[in-house]
């Protein structure tokens, strides 16, 4: 397996494993904000993620967030500072991350609504799928209308479009996700 992941401080902005060189397919997870993983190591939530993206006949992924400020605990982003905990480079490497990816699964879980980040990376996500032609797929969604995470999906969950099996309402654009 080949490690890698960006990380600057206290943010991580980009993770991404690879277990067949030989296999170009890449499947790309967003979530909420990363945890303990790095270089490395997996925990638990890179390790499922692993799984889906081997299922679905990927040969590696890579794994962004809508916040790039590194806890263990996603409720301590609500105490930090905004814009500080989206990080400088998210939207960079988010950006580049879709474009190299052939699946994209959208899955950060009931704190995406956090500072309206779920909201506007739902726009941005609509227009670079449009350009790319690219959909974007989720585990499901939840009682809230946000995409599932995948430690709270089954193993056997399989993908769905996210734009066309929508619960989520798209919102008001509110706010950034990190510069351009």
């Amino acid at each position: 397996m080949i490690r890698d992941a960006i990380i600057e401080g206290n943010h991580r902005y980009s993770l991404t494993r690879v277990w067949d060189i030989t296999n170009e397919n890449r499947a790309l997870f967003i979530m909420l904000n990363p945890s303990t993983a790095d270089e490395q190591q997996d925990d638990m939530t890179t390790k499922r993620c692993i799984n889906f993206a081997k299922r679905w006949k990927c040969g590696s992924l890579e794994i962004c967030n809508l916040f790039s400020y590194r806890t263990t605990y996603p409720k301590d982003l609500r105490k930090l500072p905004y814009p500080d905990i989206i990080g400088e480079k998210n939207r960079y490497y988010l950006e580049k991350a879709f474009k190299e990816a052939t699946i994209v699964v959208v899955a950060w879980g009931k704190q995406g609504k956090l500072h309206k980040q779920s909201t506007h990376i739902h726009h941005l996500l609509k227009q670079w799928s449009h350009e790319h032609k690219k959909p974007i797929y989720c585990l499901g969604f939840l009682k809230n209308k946000e995409p599932r995470h995948p430690l709270y999906a089954p193993t056997e969950t399989e993908k769905i479009d996210f734009f066309t099996n929508p619960p989520f309402d798209g919102g008001k654009l509110p706010c950034k996700i990190g510069k351009q």
